[in-house]
C-alpha cells in the first residue's frame, strides 16, 4: 500500500537492498525468484508519481538493483514491469548495452512477443543484438551471419514501428530486405520466403510515411513470390498469399485504385475463407480482417449494400473470438466497427437520395 511504499522511500538505502539481494542469494534455488519479485514489486510501486520527490529514491535503488541483476533475474524483472506499473522499464531500458551476454540472452527470451510495457526495452535489445552482430567484418560474414542480421534488423523495424517511431522504422526494414534479397538470389529456396515478410512490412513503412507510390511495389513482388511458392507447395504458403493479398489489397484501395484493390481482396478474402473453415480458431479472425477491408474497398466503390454486408459478416465471423478473448480482439473489432458504422452512414445517405 502507500504507506508501506513510503517506508520503503524513506527507510531503504542502497546497503540494504545489497543485504537483501545477498540474502535472496543464499535461499534454495525455487525460493530465490518469488523472494527477488516481491523485492522488485515493492520498489516498483514505490517509484510511481504519487510518491512524489521520494520516487526518486527508491528509483535510484532499482537502478542499484538493476545494476547487479543476473540471467536468473532476468524473467523476474520482466514479469514485475508488465504486471506492476511503476518506472522499473524505464530504468532497464539504458541498461541493456552493458548486459553479460548470458543476461541479455535471458532478458530477450523472457520479453513479450507483444509488449507495450516493454517496447523501448525490446527495441534496445535489438539495437544490441544489431550492434553485436555487425562487429565482424562485413567481408568475412557467412551466411548464417548474414541470416541473423537480416532477422535483428526485421524485428527492430517492427519494434520502432509499434513504438510510433516511423521514420527510424524505415532503414533497418530497407537494411532487412537488401540482405534477404541477396540471400534469395544466391538460394531461392531457403530465402525467399524471408524476402517476402520483409518486402510485406517495407510496404506496411512506407505507407505509413505517406509514400504510396512507393510502398506498393513491395508488396506486389512479394505476392508475386507467394503466389509462386503457393504454386509448389500450397500446404505451406496458402496462408502467406492470402496475407501478401491482403496487404496488396490494402495499399491499393491508398491510392484510390479500388478495382484493382477489389479483385486481390477478394482473393484473399476466398483463401481465408476456405482456411477458416478447416482451422476456424486459426484463421477466423484473418477472414474477419480481410472482410473488413473488402466493406472499405466496396464502400469507396459506392457498393453500399455489398460493403454493410461484408462488414457484418466480418463481425459475426470475429465475435466469438472477441466474446472469448476480448482483450487479444478488441483493437481489430473496433477497426471492423468503425467500417461497418461508415459503410451504414453511406448506405443510409444513398438510400435518402435516392427516396428524394
Amino acid at each position: 500500500d502507500l504507506i508501506g511504499e513510503h517506508e520503503v522511500n524513506v527507510t531503504a538505502d542502497e546497503g540494504l537492498i545489497a543485504a537483501i539481494l545477498s540474502w535472496i542469494a543464499s535461499l534454495p534455488e525455487p525460493d530465490r525468484g518469488p523472494r527477488r519479485r516481491a523485492l522488485l514489486t515493492v520498489l516498483q510501486r514505490a517509484t510511481r508519481a504519487e510518491h512524489g520527490e521520494e520516487a526518486e529514491e527508491a528509483a535510484a535503488m532499482l537502478s542499484a538493483l538493476l545494476a547487479q541483476a543476473d540471467a536468473a533475474a532476468m524473467p523476474d524483472i520482466v514479469a514485475v514491469a508488465v504486471e506492476t506499473p511503476g518506472r522499473l522499464a524505464a530504468l532497464l531500458e539504458p541498461t541493456v548495452d552493458a548486459l553479460a551476454p548470458d543476461a541479455l540472452t535471458a532478458l530477450e527470451t523472457a520479453l513479450p512477443s507483444q509488449t507495450v510495457a516493454l517496447a523501448g526495452v525490446a527495441a534496445a535489445v535489438a539495437a544490441r543484438r544489431e550492434r553485436d552482430a555487425r562487429a565482424a567484418d562485413p567481408a568475412a560474414r557467412t551466411e548464417d551471419d548474414e541470416v541473423v542480421l537480416a532477422k535483428l534488423l526485421h524485428q527492430r523495424g517492427f519494434t520502432l514501428s509499434n513504438l510510433g517511431r516511423r521514420e527510424e522504422a524505415l532503414s533497418p526494414t530497407e537494411e532487412a530486405v537488401a540482405i534477404r534479397r541477396r540471400l534469395a538470389q544466391a538460394r531461392p529456396d531457403a530465402f525467399e520466403p524471408d524476402l517476402a515478410v520483409s518486402l510485406n512490412n517495407l510496404g506496411v513503412r512506407l505507407s505509413y510515411l505517406g509514400r504510396w507510390d512507393a510502398a506498393l511495389s513491395a508488396p506486389q513482388e512479394a505476392t508475386a513470390i507467394h503466389r509462386r511458392l503457393n504454386e509448389v507447395r500450397p500446404s505451406a504458403f496458402t496462408h502467406a498469399l492470402a496475407g501478401s493479398l491482403s496487404n496488396l489489397g490494402a495499399l491499393l484501395s491508398g491510392l484510390g485504385r479500388q478495382h484493382e484493390a477489389l479483385a486481390v481482396t477478394q482473393e484473399a478474402v476466398a483463401i481465408r475463407r476456405q482456411l477458416a473453415e478447416a482451422r476456424p480458431d486459426a484463421f477466423d479472425p484473418d477472414l474477419a480482417r480481410s472482410r473488413g477491408l473488402l466493406c472499405g474497398v466496396l464502400n469507396k466503390l459506392d457498393r453500399f449494400a455489398e460493403a454493410v454486408t461484408a462488414g457484418e459478416e466480418a463481425i459475426a465471423v470475429l465475435k466469438p473470438h472477441a466474446k472469448r478473448l476480448p482483450e487479444a480482439h478488441r483493437e481489430l473489432m473496433d477497426e471492423l466497427t468503425a467500417t461497418l458504422e461508415k459503410a451504414r452512414s453511406e448506405h443510409t445517405d444513398d438510400n435518402g437520395d435516392d427516396g428524394g
